[in-house]
């Protein structure tokens, strides 16, 4: 309590304050927060319902459509006797956020955001590879080159790359945001991650595209419905794990160990890559004409 250190040796998480016991009303107030956390771990766990909370606008829509369809094929009478439903509050988990702030109301699985690579594995679990993971595939197509981050992402910078405000012109850039719509593809090899092409808007040439959703099966399905299934397969396994007294922390704790093959998804393996369950990118060649949007 003092050092914030568990029995196993593992630094605590940061939600747990630090008591030095110093003070007579130390130990009253270590009762009353572990009391109030209890309850905030068992939020959304019902005797017969587990309440999730879903982000907002109509990407959050189609994945929560694909999720509860997929729920409807595997679990038909719920888990451990409880229905999955959704609500605007007080849910397990948030599912489909579209922006990583509100992980301090509850943790967020399978956000439509692109993760870092860093996040904290207590808070926040994804099911596609990061953006550190999208930047070494692409990296690995060149000895050398150039990131541009006008947004200020701060990815892990790969071995012969660097971070640099202006692309020179004679070598490869990785073109990270905004950027995106700003480099010429004439003048060197243009590198971006999928969820930038819409910055291209207009723009003609040739990039290299790094995709984090392929699909094994080839499946012609839109990505998101196709996150959305896999998230229901995984989070049912997880809440299967965690049997009938489950909590958020031990939910989380399910999710280590846990490996699901979806048809038409990625392998996702949380115990060998515990924050996104996978780093596999494909890479594609994206050409566009100067009459066509991009994608």
């Amino acid at each position: 309590m003092r050092d914030g250190i568990g029995e196993d040796g593992r630094t605590l998480s940061p939600a747990m304050p630090r008591f030095v016991f110093d003070a007579p009303g130390d130990a009253a107030n270590l009762a009353g927060y572990i009391e109030e956390i209890d309850a905030l771990q068992r939020s959304g766990f019902g005797t017969r319902e587990i309440v999730l909370v879903f982000g907002q606008g109509a990407a959050a829509e189609r994945f929560a459509k694909a999720f509860f369809g997929r729920v409807a094929q595997i679990a038909p009478r719920g888990v451990f006797g409880r229905s999955l439903v959704r609500q605007e509050a007080g849910g397990v988990v948030i599912l489909a956020a579209t922006r990583p702030e509100g992980r301090a109301t509850a943790p967020h699985l399978f956000p439509l955001y692109m993760l870092r690579g860093d996040e904290d594995v207590r808070r926040v679990r994804g099911g596609f590879a990061s953006l550190n993971d999208q930047i070494a595939a692409l990296a690995r197509t060149a000895e050398r080159g150039v990131i541009l981050d006008p947004e200020g992402r701060e990815p892990d910078v790969p071995a012969g790359w660097s971070v640099v405000a202006r692309p020179p012109g004679d070598v490869p850039v990785i073109a990270l945001g905004s950027a995106a719509g700003q480099v010429d593809p004439d003048a060197g090899p243009v590198l971006i991650v999928a969820d930038d092409l819409h910055h291209l808007g207009r723009i003609a040439g040739c990039f290299t595209v790094a995709d984090p959703r392929p699909a094994p099966d080839r499946s012609g399905a839109p990505p998101l419905e196709r996150y959305g299934r896999a998230a229901a397969e995984v989070l049912v396994e997880a809440l299967a794990r965690c049997e009938r007294e489950c909590t958020r922390a031990k939910l989380f704790e399910k999710l280590d160990g846990l490996s699901v093959q979806s048809p038409e998804w990625p392998h996702l393996d949380y115990a060998a890559w515990p924050l996104t369950g996978t780093d596999l990118v494909a890479l594609r060649r994206v050409c566009l004409s100067d009459d066509r949007q991009a994608p």
